[in-house]
Order: C-alpha cells, then structure tokens, then sequence
C-alpha cells in the first residue's frame, strides 16, 4: 500500500491553490506524485457566521481539485470541526478506516520546492519503523540557513520546523494518541479558538509539561517527546511558508519571524543517512527540554550502565560496545530502556515487582 498524503484546509483558497500545483508538479526519480502515494485534500466545514468571502472562498477550493491534474480524492466536512478535531478525524480517516500505515500531513501554506516529496519519500523509507521517531520532515527549523551551509550538511538531521508538512507513522501515532485524547476532550463541542487556555495549562503541567500553548501542535510536540521520540527534518530545507493570515499567524508575526528570507536548498537528495544514537540523544534532549517541566538528567557514564545491567538484569553488560551504545543518553531514558526490556520484563521476579508496584499505585490513587 502507498502511503498517503493529505492537504488540510478551510477557506484560504489562493494559499491552497499555490501549496497543491507545487505538491501535484513534484517528480519522484522521474515519476508524478501518484505512482508513490495516494493524494488527499480534507476541507473542514464552514463556521457558523462566516463571512461571504469566506463561503466564497470555501466553495472555490473544490474547484481547485477538480481542475488538478491528478487524482486527489476529496474530504469534506458538512460542519465545523475546528483544527483539533479536524486534524484528528483526518488521522483516524487515514490510519484506522483506510488502514495506511504512513501518512504525510501538508497544511495548505507551504509551497513545496522541486525535491521535496523525494527528501519526503526517502524519510519515510528510512524511519517508518524506527520507534525513536515521532515525525519526519523537509521543511527544517533552520529555515534560513545559508545554501552554502545546506548543501556542506546535506545528509545531516535537525530540528524539525512548525507541522505545516510531516510523516507519520501510523505505529508512533497509536504510541501517541492516549497522551492527546486527554487534550481532544478539553475542545471537544466548542469551537477550537474558545478552547479553555488555562485548564489545558493545568493538565499540561500535571502531565509534566511545560504549559506555553494550548494548541493542537503543541500538544503533540510534547506528547512525542514523552514517548521519547523526536521530530527530525532533512537539513536542506524544501519548502516556502506563505501563510501570512491564519489561525496562528499575523502578517506582523511572519515579519517578525523572517519566513520571508527562507532559503529554498536547490539540490536533491539522493538518499538519507541513518540517524546515529548520538544524534538521537542530542536531539532529544534538546526537543525533551524544550517541553518538559523537569530538566533531563546528566548525562549517563559507563558505571551508571553497568550498574543498571546489574541491577536489572543481575548480569554484566555482554561487552564494553554494549556499553557504549547507551552512552550520551539521559538517566530517564537509560531507566526507561531498562524497564521496557524483554529481559526484565521476561523475569518472574520483576513482574511481582511491577504488580506489587502497581498495587501500591492504585491504593494510594483510591
């Protein structure tokens, strides 16, 4: 099954019509964008009050598919969802009723450049299983890099940018969902831009949080970084952000933030490296910190990981590159490792312990 890719959008007829001729013109080692995936476009329904402008432009969006050049299957709503339902109806569509396995999820204002759905494809092939990685994307933070440093670090990861285009795996997205189905009830039956801003902070702090947005983005930023996982991007960057108006943007705020002087890498790739456990570990720990309410631990050393070897599995590590590889990380996630492990996991002793754990748990919760 090809994966698939869905365009989301609302009323913004002109930026949708810009962000779907640069994704159906992209050619994938010399084939058009339907050979390797399945094109969506998901309309959320009209909001009460809207203006004629808005109805107007609301309409012309299905025109624009129509007059595409390739096959998209549209998805409209015939009411308002808001962005947080939306989004989510549009996840469970993709993952559960149609059964993908991966999807690429592109906000309506993001021109992508020639390259991208090839930077695109390559990640996906590469991290569609890898459970470290919550989201993939070739639209990076450091959108404003210079192009002679693009193209020096070509196969280098960083930051991944806002979630205006990004994989994800249907596997990480089950891991995920729990963690945002808390935050789905706070704007559930209300419209999304008069969700409660304050309990939502609450619950963020209480979930170990740091409370700085409400929005939908961010809950699943920090949700994948509980998981442990991390929000990668290429270091090319292969997309041009033009939503000057919208939810969360000003034309002052896109001034502010320069997406004005981003810098479009005009080379493709022509493959992706493998992200290597020291990347990982520095870029979690710098998303982890970004999100979290406490602060991840020093990192480990060899001692603290054949203490845990001992501890946990009542053996030596095997030999010292075992050790080795679990170096750089932090202290939670080396405790987390250990817990989650078959080998602990598998001991009859540690399955008391955990029970015996989670009645104490239960009691002190009752």
């Amino acid at each position: 099954m090809k994966p698939a890719i869905a365009i989301i959008t609302y009323v913004r007829d002109r930026y949708f019509e810009l962000t779907l001729t640069s994704l159906v013109n992209q050619r994938v080692e010399g084939k058009s964008v339907g050979d390797y995936f399945d094109l969506f476009v998901f309309q959320d329904g009209l909001a009460d009050g809207a203006s004629e402008a808005d109805r107007r432009a609301h309409c012309e969006i299905s025109n624009i598919v129509d007059r595409a050049s390739c096959l998209i299957t549209f998805v409209p709503q015939t009411k308002n969802l808001g962005i947080a339902l939306h989004f989510d109806f549009i996840e469970r569509f993709l993952f559960l009723e149609r059964g993908y396995s991966f999807a690429g999820f592109f906000e309506d204002d993001l021109v992508l450049s020639p390259g991208h759905l090839k930077a695109f494809k390559l990640l996906q092939e590469k991290f569609h299983d890898d459970p470290r990685v919550g989201m993939v994307s070739a639209a990076p933070a450091t959108y404003k890099k210079p192009l002679k440093d693009q193209l020096s670090n070509l196969y280098a990861y960083e930051h991944m940018g806002h979630s205006w285009a990004f994989g994800l795996s249907r596997e990480f997205w089950l891991r995920r969902q729990p963690f945002v189905d808390e935050y789905l009830k706070f704007v559930k039956d209300i419209p999304y831009a008069k969700r409660p801003h304050q309990a939502i902070y609450d619950w963020l702090k209480g979930r170990g949080m740091q409370p700085k947005a409400s929005s939908q983005d961010y809950i699943k930023q920090c949700a994948t970084a509980a998981l442990g996982g991390v929000r990668i991007a290429t270091c090319p960057n292969y997309g041009f952000y033009i939503g000057r108006v919208g939810e969360h943007c000003t034309p002052e705020f896109y001034e502010q933030s320069k997406f004005q002087e981003s810098v479009v890498c005009d080379r493709e790739l022509d493959r992706v490296d493998d992200l290597t456990e020291a990347r990982y570990a520095e870029l979690y720990r710098e998303q982890y910190v970004t999100f979290a309410l406490d602060k991840l631990s020093p990192e480990v050393i060899a001692d603290d990981v054949k203490a845990a070897y001992r501890i946990f599995f009542g053996r030596d590590a095997e030999c010292a590159a075992v050790v080795d590889e679990k170096l750089k990380r932090s202290r939670r996630q080396l405790l987390k490792d250990f817990l989650l492990s078959d080998e602990f996991l598998g001991s009859p002793a540690s399955r008391q312990l955990i029970s015996d754990a989670y009645e104490k748990i239960s009691k002190d919760i009752a």
